[in-house]
């Protein structure tokens, strides 16, 4: 039998302070030798700092960060970053302050341990837009084949410019306001094949006209998923590594929307070194009804749930975890 691996689990909350105070003592109860780090936005509420001290929690930063945004997917990467500088660890596991574990920690674990893949992360292959008028393009080629940016001028002005120029412009409303978005023009540069750690992407990466280009190519796929993810250690180092060597990516990424579903799949799904299974051991959660479902699922955690689930969630507690 594999021994039992050092998991760590980085909670990323931006609501319920005691929610995920909750989630930190049902994992710590389970894994005293587990990394724990929280990541809990300051507007979301006020920490019990004493309690997660007792409870061996490591706090990463708390500054607010726009959902969506490139700064949400350099908090995590800034999150990532801490983890590796600062825990030993043999398994990465990112789970939002609104899951909870479905299945006895000592299970997933377990599970862990024997797994012959160096993670679990939901990819999908994002496809370049079609260049034909009238063809509709995919939510997903417009978040990441298309450069975003703020109108400096009014929303009607911007419709109105998007209506006249379809289907190269378009504008989108997002939680920070109203956004502007065109093709990425396709790199001239051949892409050969490549590992994504050792090869360029692109020449010149701090150049202006190389910043608007598009890195996707014959030798680099563009891929996205879920953002939740179960990593062995190696390949949070490939995630980190990546940032540090190919900086013109993540500044490309950075005027994307929703960067976060797409950066982090893009980097590993590229690497022909890096075994992956498409799945992300995490199930939605959505009613009450669907709760014995979700304990037989085989999933891991289960989620969103809101601040008016405390009842279910002892219910969980009193037959999975036995608490």
């Amino acid at each position: 039998m594999a021994p039992a691996p050092v998991v760590a689990y980085l909670i990323i909350s931006d609501t319920s302070p005691e929610r995920l105070t909750r989630l930190a003592a049902v994992l710590r109860a389970s894994t005293p030798r587990g990394v724990i780090a929280a990541r809990h936005d300051h507007a979301g509420g006020t920490l019990d700092l004493r309690r997660l001290r007792e409870l061996d929690v490591d706090l990463l930063e708390s500054a607010s960060v726009e959902r969506g945004s490139a700064a949400e997917l350099m908090m995590h990467l800034r999150c990532i970053r801490r983890l590796l500088e600062s825990a030993r660890f043999d398994w990465l596991v990112l789970i939002s302050g609104d899951d909870y574990p479905v299945r006895p920690i000592a299970e997933i674990e377990a599970a862990l341990a024997g797994a012959d893949t160096d993670g679990f992360i939901e990819t999908h292959p994002c496809e370049p837009p079609a260049t034909r008028r009238g063809v509709p393009v995919d939510e997903h080629a417009l978040r990441y084949h298309y450069r975003w940016s703020s109108p400096r001028r009014s929303r009607p002005l911007a419709r109105a410019l998007a209506a006249a120029l379809s289907p190269r412009l378009v504008v989108k409303a997002t939680p920070a306001g109203v956004r502007i978005g065109v093709p990425a023009k396709r790199s001239p540069f051949r892409q050969p094949k490549h590992t994504l750690l050792t090869t360029p992407i692109r020449h010149n990466p701090l150049s202006s006209v190389q910043a608007e280009r598009s890195p996707f190519g014959e030798g680099l796929e563009c891929r996205y998923g879920t953002a939740r993810f179960v990593l062995k250690r190696r390949a949070v180092e490939m995630i980190d590594a990546a940032v540090r060597e190919h900086p013109e990516l993540v500044l490309y990424y950075r005027d994307t929307l929703v960067p976060l579903e797409s950066y982090i799949h893009t980097v590993l799904a590229n690497d022909t070194s890096v075994s992956l299974r498409d799945e992300s051991r995490r199930i939605e959660f959505s009613d009450a009804a669907d709760v014995d479902m979700v304990l037989t699922s085989g999933a891991d955690f289960a989620g969103p749930f809101d601040r008016g689930s405390d009842a279910l969630l002892d219910a969980i507690d009193a037959r999975i975890h036995r608490v």
